[in-house]
């Protein structure tokens, strides 16, 4: 009987500290990967931002004043193309405003060329007025993480957006191989 209880408490003594040390590396590991998937988001949204900020130096920039137009207008084009073929981890896409809350570019075109979003949402005129940065939000009953970036010259807000569950997708399956582990 004795030796039954020695066992029990020897047993639970040795694992109790497995399970913390395990909970501890789990919630761990969630913060860090919910950094990089962030850091993931905003150097892509950054990258986008370098494209059209060098697309615009090159391509109208260096224009002659007559051609100006036309090249802005092949620039705006050719980045929101680029945009349409962006993905941030599995659903995730970018979207572009003007700072007055305009809709340039959404995967959903009923946005595009309104205000509907920045009108309806305070997160998105939160977002507009920041224009920089990492920030998390509600849309549609799903928590989202948004990475922004700002182009003066074009008064773009480049805007990535992505289901927070997608970034914490890795983290959580991380914990799950910790807990089958034990």
């Amino acid at each position: 009987k004795l030796k039954g209880k020695i066992l029990a408490a020897s047993f639970i003594l040795g694992v109790l500290p497995l399970l913390i040390a395990i909970g501890y590396v789990g919630s761990q590991t969630s913060q860090l990967l919910e950094n990089y998937g962030e850091r993931y988001m905003d150097a892509g949204i950054k990258g986008f931002a370098k494209l059209v900020d060098v697309g615009y130096k090159t391509d109208v920039a260096n224009v002659a004043p007559e051609n100006r137009q036309a090249a802005l207008e092949a620039l705006k084009k050719a980045m929101i193309n680029e945009a349409a073929g962006m993905k941030f981890f599995k659903t995730g896409y970018i979207v572009i405003y003007t700072s007055d809350g305009t809709c340039i570019y959404h995967p959903d075109s009923q946005y595009v060329g309104n205000k509907e979003l920045y009108n309806k949402y305070d997160f998105a005129k939160k977002a507009i007025a920041q224009k920089s940065g990492v920030f998390n939000y509600e849309f549609a009953g799903t928590s989202k993480t948004g990475a922004l970036a700002f182009n003066p010259d074009l008064d773009w807000v480049m805007w990535a957006a992505v289901p927070f569950a997608e970034v914490q997708a890795d983290a959580l399956k991380l914990r799950v191989k910790l807990y089958v582990f034990l």
